[in-house]
């Protein structure tokens, strides 16, 4: 997962429409994240440690820089 979601995690445990947590978000949205059926029944049960990625800031300069 995106280290954007460990920084701002607090954001989706606030409630907002019955968000009360990553796994929760994670949950509602199973049929647009995951690519196969296997991957969403995994979501949607909740049964998963979330592990978060390091942020590639290189991401930012690419805009900047007006490359794709």
């Amino acid at each position: 997962m995106s280290k954007i979601f460990d920084w701002y995690g607090k954001d989706f445990e606030q409630g907002h429409q019955g968000f009360d947590s990553l796994k929760t978000t994670f949950r509602r949205y199973a049929e647009q994240l995951a690519s196969t059926p296997e991957a969403r029944a995994l979501l949607v049960a909740g049964d998963y440690r979330i592990e978060f990625l390091e942020y590639d800031w290189r991401l930012n300069d690419a805009a900047r820089n007006g490359k794709p």
